[in-house]
């Protein structure tokens, strides 16, 4: 007890010096709260960012894609996944994509290309792309031969709203895949990796082109919360 009372009395002995020390501790102590609340904050909206421009919160692929992707390894009987998962706790959306790597030419320049097949009602509601449209639209259900590029992909290939595009690439079953498509929007994401390498088509019209009879390479899953 008489510690405490001479420590006590020790710190106000000088009320200046005392006065200040504790508001440079409760300054310290605030500046690294917000900072670290800060940080983890930007942390979260990083994570979701990409969650919701590509990879969702879980995915199931075929066994073996996510190791060495390959077209012939798809998930055959997407539906029934999708239904059986409807019943699983926190899931909030879900969504079926394919993926092709392809040989894409404009009028005048060809580059490699990551292309997606998505289900426009879909993606509307599980993904960031169709609200990060600058120019045209985005998919919908009705569109045949149509997709949606990267702004940076679109320059490089000197393509705009309503120019074809016209992609090589191979089919699921070994085959040459060749189609054309008509460009009807172009999306900025602004990470310029994403942007510089992907186009988008409807699931419908990739079936298509790259006889995937059905199948899909991915089923992209997000919860209610990022915590889940």
């Amino acid at each position: 007890m008489n510690d405490l009372l001479m420590a006590w009395r020790n710190i106000w002995r000088n009320p200046r010096r005392s006065v200040l020390t504790i508001l440079a501790i409760v300054f310290a102590t605030a500046l690294l709260v917000f900072m670290l609340s800060f940080q983890f904050g930007a942390y979260d909206d990083m994570i979701d960012s990409s969650v919701r421009l590509s990879t969702g919160h879980v995915q199931i692929v075929a066994p073996g894609y996510h190791e060495r992707p390959e077209m012939r390894k798809v998930i055959s009987e997407p539906d029934g996944l999708i239904q059986a998962s409807a019943y699983l706790e926190k899931v909030e959306k879900v969504a079926k994509r394919s993926e092709a790597f392809v040989l894409a030419s404009g009028a005048k320049r060809s580059r490699g290309l990551a292309v997606t097949g998505v289900d426009p009602a879909r993606e509307i509601e599980i993904s960031s792309v169709p609200q990060q449209i600058v120019e045209g639209r985005y998919l919908t259900k009705e569109d045949g031969p149509a997709a949606v590029i990267g702004t940076l992909a679109a320059r490089h290939l000197q393509l705009g709203i309503g120019d074809e595009c016209v992609m090589l690439g191979s089919g699921r079953d070994g085959s040459i895949a060749a189609g054309v498509v008509s460009i009807v929007g172009i999306f900025k994401s602004g990470i310029d990796e994403f942007d510089r390498a992907v186009m988008q088509l409807p699931l419908a019209e990739f079936d298509a082109i790259f006889s995937m009879d059905g199948g899909v390479h991915r089923l992209i899953y997000t919860f209610d919360n990022l915590s889940d």
